[in-house]
């Protein structure tokens, strides 16, 4: 996939521009405020619909009610327009009003918070992979959904009976586990892939040889030859606690996974520039998985990626991702790259 150009019209600090883009990599440089990442979020919203950032609604101009974002990619004119409310997707001439799963295309996003997957909360653990799995089973949405859908209800159920009905309780709880048991699968295998791949891609962008794993966290045990079983008696053991607090506190909305650097947690002994390699393979084995799935080469948008690099690294890394279309921002660079400047 190659986006050639995009036009943003009264689209956050943009009033007016178009940015063309080189085939490889292009570093978008400016200030802090001169309105690199808004690039980045007008081209991820027309790539998938919608901002990793904000609602429709801000992101226009101040005192505007419009924004449209046009752009070329490999040679077709794709647009997304919103006005009063109202957003219509346009694709090589026809016109939806929804925007069609089949019309994403592949595009990795790196933005600064996404090192918080590495010393944030384990919800935002759990976020990322069940997103990277929706990318490869889009079926795993559904199932999720749903899953959430039964923990709710037991959890009504948990804070509103005075008196438990154990009876309809385990209805919920083998409902659960059916729902519980596919989540489990599919996370175990994508941490399979990345016990794969991390080492040697983090190596690579470490530009360092390094040993890396992954370990998913739970309390029933995830390699057990019947998880739905060890659920339903963890469950159980739990009615008590759970009928005290009014919440479910097993379950795979309530597990985690950590990252071990040399055999020791990656949170306690890595620096600042690892946590940054790390996050960075993490989004190239996300970009290697999406290929795969798609058959599309995706378009990787980082933001600013080079903060905390050496020019050595700097060079290094641009030239890692020279394979796929690559934007970059940053507010200083010293790699010779095709450069949009940016002033405010």
């Amino acid at each position: 996939m190659y986006l050639s150009k995009v036009h943003l019209k009264q689209f956050r600090s943009h009033a007016d521009r178009v940015f063309s883009f080189d085939p490889g990599v292009t570093v978008i440089s400016g200030p802090n405020g001169s309105g690199k990442t808004n690039i980045l979020e007008a081209i991820y919203v027309l790539a998938t619909g919608k901002s990793f950032r904000d609602s429709d609604e801000y992101l226009t101009q101040y005192t505007k009610n419009s924004w449209r974002v046009k752009g070329f990619v490999d040679d077709r004119e794709r647009e997304m327009r919103y006005t009063d409310n109202q957003r219509t997707f346009i694709d090589d001439g026809h016109n939806y009003k929804r925007f069609p799963v089949s019309g994403h295309l592949p595009v990795v996003l790196f933005e600064p918070d996404d090192l918080m997957l590495i010393h944030g909360s384990p919800q935002g653990r759990r976020r990322y992979i069940d997103m990277c799995i929706t990318v490869l089973q889009p079926g795993y949405a559904t199932v999720l959904r749903r899953y959430e859908r039964t923990i709710s209800q037991r959890n009504r159920l948990l804070k509103n009976s005075i008196k438990i009905d154990e009876d309809k309780l385990f209805v919920w709880d083998m409902l659960l586990t059916q729902q519980a048991d596919v989540i489990n699968r599919e996370r175990l295998a994508y941490i399979a892939i990345w016990n794969q791949q991390l080492c040697e891609v983090y190596s690579q962008i470490a530009h360092k040889d390094s040993s890396l794993s992954v370990e998913y966290l739970s309390p029933i045990g995830t390699l057990s030859t019947n998880y739905k079983q060890a659920l339903i008696h963890a469950l159980k053991a739990r009615y008590d606690r759970d009928i005290a607090v009014g919440a479910t506190s097993v379950g795979p909305h309530r597990d985690d996974y950590r990252f071990l650097l040399n055999g020791k947690d990656f949170v306690t002994t890595a620096s600042r520039g690892e946590v940054r390699s790390l996050v960075l393979a993490l989004k190239q084995i996300e970009a290697i998985q999406m290929e795969q799935s798609t058959q599309s080469t995706p378009l990787l948008l980082l933001d600013d990626v080079f903060s905390e690099l050496d020019t050595s690294r700097q060079e290094y890394l641009a030239k890692y991702y020279r394979n796929n279309q690559v934007i970059i921002t940053t507010t200083h660079h010293q790699v010779d790259f095709p450069t949009i400047l940016l002033t405010l």
